[in-house]
């Protein structure tokens, strides 16, 4: 799913919240280039579990809207230097600096409730 389709997707949605599956959390106004593929922009995230109680953070909807929004207008520095102008044309992925998780948000659904972000594993079609 590339940025522009994202932001699309999450301004006609009528949820509050949104989460992302495995339980990540999104950090809100982190993000950068992707390790490997400078060019695509990462969102940095952390893991909430506790035990064997995990539960999918929510954060507001509009501010998730605004990181991406900031995102598609701004140049990211690449890991090994560089500039990077993000092209909302491509995906995002989440993954933090310096790291190459391999996934990216590959659908957005919801259950009335909650925006949920669906990871999949990129696959260079190029």
């Amino acid at each position: 799913m590339k940025l522009n389709g994202i932001i699309k997707e999450l301004k006609e949605s009528k949820c509050e919240y949104f989460k992302v599956e495995n339980d990540l959390l999104i950090l809100t106004g982190i993000y950068d280039s992707y390790r490997g593929m400078y060019e695509y922009p990462a969102l940095g995230y952390v893991s909430w579990s506790y035990g064997n109680y995990n539960t999918g953070i929510g954060h507001k909807l509009k501010d998730l809207i605004k990181l991406f929004e900031e995102m598609a207008q701004s140049s990211i520095s690449g890991w090994k230097g560089g500039e990077f102008y993000v092209d909302d044309d491509l995906e995002v992925f989440v993954s933090n600096a310096g790291v190459s998780t391999g996934k990216y948000i590959s659908k957005i659904d919801n259950d009335g409730y909650y925006v949920n972000l669906r990871l999949s594993n990129f696959v260079n079609q190029n």
